[in-house]
């Protein structure tokens, strides 16, 4: 298990449809994601994760806020008269 400022995630290696090794990063710290209708998200190198990581932890109110608006929108369609159901 790696870290980054207080974050877990770990490096991951797996083979492909075709038998190619693949490998990449995977986080699913949910105290990171509290808030957000995500639940893990990957990386293809240490620096993207820590890029992405960087900006769940520095914009984690404006994402928050997105969540909610976003929510909002959800509801507003299923309260409308024209969502017939799935």
């Amino acid at each position: 298990m790696l870290e980054y400022r207080d974050v877990k995630f770990e490096y991951k290696e797996w083979r492909t449809w075709n038998n190619q090794l693949a490998c990449g990063y995977i986080c699913e710290d949910q105290k990171l994601l509290e808030g957000v209708n995500t639940v893990s998200f990957g990386a293809r190198s240490l620096d993207e994760m820590h890029a992405k990581i960087d900006d769940y932890i520095d914009n984690k109110l404006k994402n928050i806020g997105f969540q909610k608006q976003a929510n909002k929108a959800i509801q507003e369609f299923y309260n409308t008269n024209h969502y017939k159901g799935d």
